[in-house]
């Protein structure tokens, strides 16, 4: 992880107690156990999407930044990698990786492809 970067259950924690909402409370509005969700904040686990998405939308987090400290993909995405990947997907995501972009540079690329699926 980056300098300066939290992991997901620094993250969840610290999110959850600045909302002065307790574990078991968190832990019944998500359906699971307050074990699990403490488990998870020690970051001994790494919850399914469903358990992430309801985590961010609980803490009022941003999804892709949960996702990414969890190193986790949304279904859409990962199917999409997995079935419809092309060879210039392929070289897209071997550049990136080779050249590690920064997050502005990465948060640019990805408005540059909204704005291409616009036209």
């Amino acid at each position: 992880m980056p300098a300066g970067t939290r992991s997901l259950g620094t993250l969840i924690r610290r999110a959850r107690l600045e909302q002065r909402i307790t574990l078991r409370h968190l832990a019944s509005r998500l359906g699971v156990a307050p074990a699990y969700l403490s488990d998870i904040e020690k970051d001994r686990r790494t919850p399914s999407y469903r358990v992430l998405a309801g985590l961010a939308q609980e803490l009022g987090l941003d999804l892709d930044e949960v996702l990414a400290r969890a190193g986790r993909l949304d279904p859409k995405t990962k199917e999409y990698l997995t079935s419809a990947a092309s060879p210039a997907l392929v070289r897209l995501l071997r550049a990136i990786a080779r050249t590690r972009l920064r997050d502005e540079d990465l948060l640019k690329l990805a408005e540059a492809v909204e704005r291409q699926a616009k036209r």
